[in-house]
């Protein structure tokens, strides 16, 4: 077992390596552990680094490999382009580069959207995807399309920026109160990861800026309904039923969408968001019991 401080500190010290992808730039990479090879594909506003509280359960049995997505965090140095599509051609390319012939993925928030079209384009690559809170096809967001309208005035981003260093902000609806059923979970090690760099880091908060400025919502709306139908893999949803933004009702629809792999769910009746941040051990403990099932 990789110790939990071990995967702290190996996020905090920067990326096992850089994924070179030519002109475009490279992806921050971690790998933990050995065995069936796992991806770990994280959401906005978030990085890498979210995933370290399953890490020390799921290495025991496979290889974690983990990212930055481009333009965040330790990859924010990232010269291609940034979209939906764009992330799943970059992914795949830095897949290649590792070797991964067979693999499953664990994901959320857009990086769940991203890891379906993966698995809509690669079938036969991806024997297993569980995915925690995230897009629903057909259902648009209307506060990210609000945000996307107003983010490049030169006003906003400072002041965002500003709000993201108040209290009281961070722990209302303009911050983190829709992700978390606890907010004491913004003093845990969240808020050095996740939080701290939002409001102290202007080059880290224009990345995720920049993300969501670039993202083509789109796509959710109109290619994540037929990407689901092209997935052959077994697929898990752990979702926080209080979640504001993918709203649990729309979210169970999507379990029979699926193509010819089975689909189940778990849920955590008062989780919201970010479960796999605050309800970490049965979040993997059930992704380890799907993951070993299915392992191939």
């Amino acid at each position: 077992m990789v110790e939990p401080h071990v995967v702290q500190d190996a996020f905090r010290k920067g990326p096992h390596r850089m994924v070179e992808l030519g002109k475009d730039g490279a992806l921050a990479y971690w790998s933990f552990g050995q065995g069936p090879d796992v991806v770990f594909l994280h959401g906005w506003p978030l990085h890498g680094a979210t995933w370290r509280r399953l890490i020390p359960t799921l290495s025991e049995h496979f290889t974690c490999h983990i990212f930055d997505m481009p333009g965040i965090n330790h990859s924010r140095a990232w010269r291609g382009p940034i979209g939906m599509w764009e992330h799943t051609y970059t992914l795949q390319s830095a897949f290649e580069q590792l070797g991964l012939e067979r693999f499953a993925m664990v994901a959320h928030d857009s990086g769940g959207s991203i890891a379906r079209m993966i698995a809509a384009e690669i079938p036969d690559k991806v024997w297993g995807i569980v995915l925690g809170n995230t897009e629903i096809p057909g259902v648009d967001l209307a506060g990210v399309d609000q945000m996307q309208r107003i983010i490049d005035f030169p006003v906003v981003r400072p002041l965002m920026q500003m709000f993201m260093r108040n209290d009281r902000v961070l722990r209302s609806k303009y911050g983190f109160s829709s992700c978390f059923a606890d907010l004491s979970q913004l003093d845990t090690d969240f808020g050095e990861f996740f939080v701290k760099p939002l409001g102290h880091d202007r080059a880290y908060f224009d990345s995720q800026m920049t993300l969501v400025e670039n993202l083509n919502w789109d796509v959710v709306v109109e290619d994540l309904g037929p990407a689901h139908e092209k997935i052959t893999a077994p697929v898990m949803l752990i979702w926080g039923e209080r979640d504001p933004w993918f709203r649990w009702r729309e979210a169970e629809k999507m379990v029979d969408t699926f193509g010819s792999g089975p689909a189940r769910v778990e849920t955590f009746p008062t989780g919201k968001l970010f479960v796999h941040e605050e309800f970490a051990p049965q979040f993997a403990e059930w992704t380890l019991g799907f993951l070993r099932e299915n392992a191939r």
